[in-house]
């Protein structure tokens, strides 16, 4: 996330974070970012969400005076406080609940080099949609998924299956 320039500069480094940290999860300074002033810029709708004021609700508005585009990418993961701004309150224990029973597919490898991945998953993915897609349409029955599967394997899936194993054992493997 960070240039390696920062990599002999710690003092740097950890005020970065110290700004990154606090934009992200203070609200007062999130919202100063990314709302402006409330009151004069954004108020707080009868749903509980942000409404701009105007003419701040218009976009060209709000750029001119610098708010918002202020979230670093993949920074903004506390629900809770993001749920604060961008779901109507009525709805915010639901969004809670779902996310509590919610699960999510992470791949652990991506951060991994996977030359053999890299070079296979095009035609890997196109070829998985598409038969996806003919058995949930019912042009081709359930009984070919084994034949797909074979075929999948063969055109560079047992490869990617290999090197996905290899960097697995070899970095995260304890």
């Amino acid at each position: 996330m960070f240039g390696k320039h920062l990599e002999n500069d710690r003092e740097k480094l950890i005020k970065y974070l110290q700004v990154f940290e606090a934009t992200q999860f203070e609200p007062e300074i999130y919202e100063k970012l990314n709302f402006g002033e409330k009151g004069k810029t954004y108020q707080i709708n009868d749903k509980g969400t942000i409404e701009f004021i105007a003419p701040y609700d218009d976009e060209k508005e709000r750029k001119r005076a610098g708010l918002g585009n202020y979230s670093m990418a993949g920074s903004f993961n506390d629900y809770d406080f993001q749920t604060s701004y961008t779901t109507d309150k009525d709805l915010r224990q639901l969004a809670k609940d779902t996310r509590a029973k919610g699960t999510r597919n992470i791949d652990i490898l991506a951060p991994f080099n996977k030359p053999v991945f890299n070079e296979n998953k095009d035609k890997l993915s196109q070829f998985t949609l598409q038969n996806y897609i003919d058995f949930i349409a019912g042009r081709k029955s359930l009984d070919e998924f084994d034949k797909f599967v074979s075929e999948w394997r063969t055109m560079g899936g047992d490869s990617v299956l290999e090197e996905a194993q290899r960097v697995y054992d070899e970095n995260l493997k304890k």
